[in-house]
């Protein structure tokens, strides 16, 4: 179980770090707020991933050695935030989200091997649901072994950062479950989509399967995950799909939280708030 913390009260940040603290919270990513994340990281939960909007950029990569170079930039512009404002550095900061650039794999290596220098561990890729996707998957991926990144990033303790939502509809997006998954409100199982989640939920393990060797194999944390609208529809919703990515990824050595989509108002985003289901999820994981 996870949470993707936005913006929120103190009463919300505060009912986290008592989940964080009974064990019950694998993972949380934090937009925006260093002191939160250090504050959550203290309290118990083990995968906390800092991601900031302010410092996304599109890189312009070429998938050659040249692009570890890009990489280092990148981490000399942005490590004095770091170091200066004090980031526990049991925490993991996401370098990029959502580019889902084809050729980003010396990049990342970079950035990896940079950050490691000043004692950081990144979340790499940060790719959206389903991506790498098309005729980009498989050259996409090679690089990302072919040029050391996945080495690289295992010996650093990097992780591998990916969005796990549910299907798309004629393009559109939809109340699926991000796992799914669909359960009734006795939490019966009704039906599954193994084709949706395969192509949309779980694509990093047919990533991982495909391309990456086993000695390479990073830790993977869900960054965003749950329904691909997005939308809050109450905390039966919420529930049920954390109990159906659990099913999933049952004996899964790699995912090791799901952090769901997500508790605060950052705009545009307030009509995905969960904040107020945090009391019953806290009860079913009390539960579980």
């Amino acid at each position: 179980m996870g949470i993707h913390v936005n913006t929120g009260s103190q009463e919300w940040h505060n009912l986290i770090c008592e989940i964080a603290s009974e064990g019950l919270l694998g993972g949380v990513v934090v937009l925006n707020d260093l002191h939160l994340a250090n504050r959550i990281r203290g309290a118990g939960a083990e995968w906390v991933i800092v991601r900031e909007y302010d410092l996304e950029y599109q890189p312009d990569l070429l998938g050659e050695p040249g692009d570890i170079d890009i990489g280092y930039s990148w981490w000399q512009d942005r490590r004095s935030r770091y170091l200066d404002n004090g980031l526990d550095r049991r925490c993991y900061i996401q370098a990029l989200n959502e580019k889902n650039h084809p050729r980003d794999g010396y990049f990342y290596r970079g950035i990896v091997e940079a950050a490691a220098q000043d004692g950081f561990k990144m979340g790499i890729f940060g790719d959206s649901h389903g991506c790498p996707a098309g005729d980009t998957f498989e050259p996409a991926w090679k690089l990302r072994v072919d040029s050391r990144c996945m080495e690289v990033a295992k010996a650093t303790g990097a992780i591998y950062v990916y969005h796990s939502y549910g299907a798309l509809h004629n393009n559109k997006e939809s109340d699926d479950p991000g796992s799914a998954i669909w359960y009734d409100d006795q939490g019966r199982e009704i039906r599954r989509d193994d084709v949706a989640w395969t192509y949309y939920g779980g694509r990093d393990q047919l990533a991982y399967e495909r391309f990456v060797p086993v000695s390479q194999r990073i830790p993977i944390v869900y960054g965003e995950a749950g329904p691909s609208d997005a939308a809050f529809r109450g905390p039966i919703q919420v529930i049920n799909d954390l109990r159906g990515y659990r099913e999933r990824l049952r004996g899964n050595p790699y995912v090791k939280a799901v952090c769901y989509w997500a508790v605060g108002q950052q705009s545009p985003w307030e009509f995905s708030n969960f904040g107020t289901a945090l009391p019953a999820i806290r009860d079913w994981l009390r539960t579980r």
